[in-house]
C-alpha cells in the first residue's frame, strides 16, 4: 500500500551547561530543551544532564555521567493515516563511569561501563481484538528498551616521533555488550503487566574494531 501524507512541522531546541573547577574534581552540569510542532500537536522535554571528571593522579583520570534523553517518534509512527500522531516523546536515562590513563606520552586507555533505559517506544499491535475493533491507533507506545555494557580502548597518537619523522596512529576498541528490548502486556483478568525480554535489534554482544595507519616521513 501507499501512504501520502504532508505535514509542517517544527522543532526548537536550546542547551544550557555551567562548569565548577574545585581541585582536582570538574563538574559539569546542564539540562537541554526541546520543544516539538507537528499536526495540532505539541511536545516538549527537559533533559537534565551531569558529568564529572576527577585527576586521581597527573596521568589517571575518573570520569562518570548521568543524562536523560527525549526523541520525537518517526514521521511513519506518528503519521495521521496509519500511525499515531498523540505519541508521547520516547525517553530514556544514560549513565557511564569509568576512566582514563595516559600510559605514555602517546598511548592513551579509556574504559568505563555504561547503561541505558528507553520508555515509550513506539510499536506496531497486531492485536485485532483490542486494537483494530476498537478503532484506536495500531501504533501505541508500548515498548521498552534496557542496554549494559562495557568498553575499553587503546589508542596510539600519532606524535610518538618528533615532527618530521612520520610515525604510527590507531586504536583497538572492544565492546562487550547485551541489549534487550520487550513490549507491555495485559496478561490475565487483572490486565497486569508483563514483560518478555528479548534481544533488540541492536543487539551485539562482542564489537572489536582495530584501526592503524602509517605518516611517512617528510623528504626533506
Amino acid at each position: 500500500f501507499h501512504l501520502d501524507d504532508d505535514v509542517l512541522g517544527t522543532s526548537y531546541s536550546s542547551y544550557i551547561q555551567g562548569d565548577v573547577k574545585i581541585g582536582d574534581l570538574l563538574l559539569v552540569g546542564g539540562a537541554r530543551t526541546d520543544l516539538y510542532l507537528y499536526y495540532d500537536q505539541q511536545r516538549t522535554a527537559i533533559d537534565p544532564r551531569f558529568a564529572l571528571r576527577y585527576d586521581v593522579m597527573k596521568w589517571i583520570t575518573l570520569k562518570a555521567s548521568l543524562g536523560l534523553y527525549h526523541q520525537l517518534a518517526s514521521p511513519f509512527e506518528l503519521a495521521q493515516k496509519f500511525g499515531n500522531p498523540g505519541l508521547p516523546l520516547e525517553y530514556g536515562w544514560q549513565a557511564s563511569a569509568g576512566f582514563e590513563a595516559q600510559i605514555t606520552r602517546s598511548l592513551e586507555v579509556d574504559a568505563q561501563m555504561f547503561g541505558r533505559t528507553a520508555e515509550d517506544i513506539a510499536e506496531l499491535e497486531i492485536s485485532p481484538t483490542k486494537f483494530f475493533a476498537s478503532g484506536a491507533p495500531r501504533i501505541q507506545p508500548t515498548g521498552e528498551q534496557r542496554v549494559v555494557g562495557a568498553e575499553f580502548l587503546l589508542r596510539q597518537h600519532i606524535d610518538a616521533l618528533p615532527a618530521g619523522y612520520g610515525g604510527l596512529f590507531g586504536w583497538i576498541a572492544y565492546t562487550l555488550m547485551k541489549a534487550e528490548q520487550s513490549s507491555k502486556k495485559p496478561v490475565g483478568i487483572e490486565n497486569a503487566i508483563a514483560y518478555d525480554w528479548t534481544p533488540s535489534d541492536y543487539d551485539q554482544t562482542h564489537n572489536l574494531s582495530i584501526a592503524l595507519s602509517w605518516q611517512t616521513p617528510i623528504l626533506r
